[in-house]
């Protein structure tokens, strides 16, 4: 995502380090065993949200089911250990996801993975904003357990993924579900594998059409590509790249370094400097005129970029071309 259209940073925000992307902060809790399933059920602190979290705890395995809207900005942060997998479903609301240093928005009807693998991940949580999540959360047992390859569901799943129309219909089921008892577990169970194994199914589906998607990508990217060429003036966010090529801003930011060797961030800056330099050698526009062709709304912003590149202002910088050009001419 790109941070001017969210600006996280410039808000006040609270960061709660949690391993369970969880903040729950209990005032009030009910503790009860089911037939080995565990269930807390926990008021979370109004200071962060209004809302709830129920827990089921298996022995292997805790579903959270969570609803809250959140009372000011609050970023939480999870660190994995070796026998950690977790599927966090988003069913409605939209936050940031900061994920191995790469940054987008999670928007309702999508679900992101972590694993063992996964470092710094962080979940902003935008104030007022509603929320209602499905959090499973596994031991690596559980997957020995059930005779599911855990490097495969890891492998095989993108990090951020939309919901299909199953899917969506059971996690719904789950964070709506009133069953009691031993009912409730296995209803619980069943659900969950159902989950994984359309998981397993969608990174199927991904993999045998990959050498399709694969060209249709590259397509895209150039079109991405020629879009920021021809759009200097503009500072076209990530989010609105992704948007209309149809690649969510995760993959976005991973295709094109992968296809152009530099991140979006690094080729935007890159064709600007080099068209500034063009017309600071071939033009008499001033600093001003040239810093708006390139998207700098202020000159002095635009200077300092330039500066940071080419260890030399614009000013400088033509002056120091002007006079080289004078010598080679006499």
């Amino acid at each position: 995502m790109d941070k001017k259209e969210r600006n996280m940073d410039s808000l006040d925000t609270i960061v709660q380090q949690h391993n369970n992307f969880i903040i729950s902060h209990e005032t009030k809790s009910n503790k009860k065993i089911e037939n080995e399933l565990y269930i807390k059920k926990s008021k979370l602190n109004p200071i962060y949200f209004n809302g709830y979290q129920n827990s089921f705890i298996l022995k292997y395995h805790t579903i959270h089911v969570v609803e809250r809207v959140a009372n000011q900005n609050v970023t939480t942060s999870v660190t994995a250990d070796a026998s950690f997998f977790q599927m966090h479903y988003l069913l409605d609301g939209e936050a940031v996801l900061d994920m191995n240093d790469q940054e987008q928005t999670l928007r309702k009807d999508e679900v992101f993975i972590v694993d063992k693998e996964d470092l710094n991940i962080n979940i902003s949580y935008i104030n007022g904003k509603r929320y209602k999540e499905v959090v499973i959360q596994f031991d690596e047992q559980f997957f020995i357990n059930n005779g599911i390859p855990l490097s495969m569901l890891s492998s095989n799943t993108p990090k951020v993924s939309a919901l299909n129309e199953e899917m969506s219909k059971i996690v719904l089921s789950i964070f709506s579900n009133k069953c009691v008892g031993i009912v409730k577990k296995i209803f619980l169970v069943a659900k969950v594998l159902e989950l994984i194994v359309l998981q397993l199914k969608q990174g199927d589906a991904d993999n045998l059409d990959n050498e399709h998607r694969s060209s249709k990508i590259v397509s895209k990217l150039i079109q991405i590509k020629n879009k920021i060429d021809q759009n200097l003036s503009e500072n076209l966010s990530i989010s609105s790249l992704a948007k209309s090529s149809g690649i969510n801003e995760f993959a976005l930011k991973n295709e094109f370094k992968n296809a152009f060797g530099k991140t979006i961030f690094q080729y935007v800056t890159e064709k600007k400097m080099l068209h500034a330099k063009d017309r600071l050698m071939y033009s008499e526009l001033s600093i001003y005129e040239i810093a708006e062709e390139v998207g700098y709304k202020n000159a002095t912003h635009f200077t300092a970029a330039f500066k940071k590149i080419e260890g030399l202002t614009p000013n400088k910088f033509r002056k120091q071309y002007l006079e080289q050009n004078l010598l080679t001419s006499t």
